[in-house]
């Protein structure tokens, strides 16, 4: 299958258009787009928000479609929110229910958990199903300065009767604001069975309502780019991906804020 030749079962490939226009760039950088691949990037000043991103298929191919949604309250200083994705067709499909919990400790340091249950179907095989968890942090170490790391699967989780390995991954990364509605981020992140994948990305907003996305990343080699149309209460966004061999992707996101 050319999704297991490109990523293992559960790599988290299937993401918001917001994260995905920057290269999969999050580790450092506040957001809920951000909850599977830092549970400490949740805990946002957003009070109840609500997102939906779909894609009709990584490289065109309607077999590796992708789509998910979450839900997420704050109160005080804690954020919790939900996330259901969804990888693959009816013959191979791929589900991931997160429950996710941020904290604020200080001003300096966030903490992030998520605790996923996954179910994996395929046609006249059958299903299987785990869990895992996921630890995050960030620490600001300015107002322009910001260091993130999270592990995922922390506790090396299997599925299956044949104890199929789930994907453990471990990044890093800094998110930096050189001049004002501009940051850079730099993301490191090993998977197993795959090698390191360096992560670049950019965001810059042109207006108040207009902000456009950059980034590539290593392993597999790939280019992004994106943006968002912001209002009041809700922004669109749009992702464009590029493989060189295997050719394009498209997601829409749309996120609602009361």
């Amino acid at each position: 299958m050319i999704s297991q030749n490109l990523f293992p079962f559960f790599s988290r490939q299937s993401q918001s258009a917001k994260l995905i226009g920057k290269g999969f760039c999050g580790i450092a950088n506040f957001g809920i787009e951000n909850i599977l691949i830092n549970p400490a990037a949740t805990n946002t000043n957003k009070n109840y928000s609500f997102s939906f991103y779909t894609s009709p298929g990584e490289f065109n191919l309607s077999q590796l479609s992708f789509r998910g949604l979450s839900a997420n309250y704050k109160f005080e200083e804690n954020n919790y929110q939900i996330s259901i994705s969804q990888f693959g067709d009816s013959k191979y499909n791929e589900q991931t229910y997160t429950g996710n919990f941020s904290t604020k400790i200080n001003d300096e340091i966030y903490f992030g958990l998520n605790l996923n249950q996954h179910i994996l179907t395929i046609e006249k095989y059958g299903n299987a199903n785990s869990a895992s968890l996921d630890l995050g942090i960030i620490l600001k170490i300015n107002n322009n300065l910001n260091f993130g790391v999270a592990i995922q699967n922390i506790i090396a989780q299997k599925i299956g009767l044949a104890n199929e390995d789930l994907p453990q991954n471990y990044s890093v990364g800094i998110n930096f604001i050189p001049i004002e509605n501009t940051f850079l981020e730099w993301n490191v992140s090993k998977e197993t069975s795959t090698e390191i994948s360096n992560r670049f990305g950019t965001e810059f907003a042109i207006s108040e309502n207009i902000k456009l996305r950059s980034g590539f990343m290593t392993e597999p080699n790939k280019m992004f780019g994106g943006f968002s149309v912001n209002t009041n209460y809700a922004n669109f966004d749009y992702s464009y991906s590029f493989h060189r061999e295997l050719g394009e992707t498209h997601t829409y996101s749309i996120e609602i804020n009361f």
